[in-house]
């Protein structure tokens, strides 16, 4: 598989995992005692990296998703679907789709699945990793040929756990291989964070893709 090809797959990745959004903000509208018409989701973005290795026509990729919400209680409604949702949406349910395993102590709940997946007709091994903490729902994907996909998700979970949120609104990078600063991407992983051989590929504000494809094209 060519990298071109790879980077296509991935980009589908991206809008088959942003379904999971309309399901935060069914669920966490279910909460009763909110009097307020907002939406609950307050912020969402997603990073992705590469790593090539040494088969660079194989390489394989890490997204890390946060959805930050108006509560607590509001992401502890919506946790539940979201995992649902995410996993039956990045397996491959002809294969057996994604099996739990076992998830490292992070969050105030967590899961983790394994297993394989299929993007745009391609099967991949699939690494997934969820947890909420506080108003916060996060997600790691890792996916790739061959190799263990869970790892590198347990070794980079951590270092994203007890971050502030900047009260700032966050800029999104508009130059290549730029990270995007403030707000909501400084609850994502840097390249510091990652291990060696991983290199940044690009940011997406979830919400503001979410809109734009909600919009009716004149």
């Amino acid at each position: 598989m060519t990298v071109l090809r790879w980077f296509a797959l991935l980009f589908v990745l991206l809008f088959v995992l942003m379904i999971p959004l309309s399901t935060v903000l069914d669920v966490a509208a279910q909460d009763t005692e909110s009097e307020s018409s907002s939406s609950p989701l307050k912020s969402a973005a997603v990073r992705q990296f590469k790593n090539e290795g040494l088969a660079i026509l194989e390489p394989s990729f890490i997204a890390a998703f946060v959805y930050v919400l108006d509560s607590t209680e509001a992401a502890t409604l919506a946790f539940p679907e979201v995992a649902r949702t995410l996993v039956d949406e990045a397996g491959d349910s002809e294969s057996g789709g994604l099996r739990p395993a076992s998830a490292p102590m992070i969050g105030d709940e967590r899961k983790a699945y394994a297993g394989q997946g299929e993007i745009d007709g391609e099967k991949v091994q699939v690494g997934l990793v969820i947890w909420r903490e506080g108003e916060r729902i996060y997600a790691l994907w890792d996916g790739g040929h061959s190799g263990e996909m869970l790892d590198p998700l347990f070794d980079l979970a951590p270092s994203l756990t007890g971050r502030e949120l900047p009260t700032d609104q966050g800029v999104l990078a508009t130059s290549p291989g730029e990270l995007s600063s403030g707000g909501v991407y400084e609850l994502l992983p840097s390249l510091d964070d990652m291990p060696p051989g991983w290199v940044f590929v690009e940011d997406v504000d979830i919400v503001a893709l979410s809109a734009a494809r909600a919009t009716p094209t004149p």
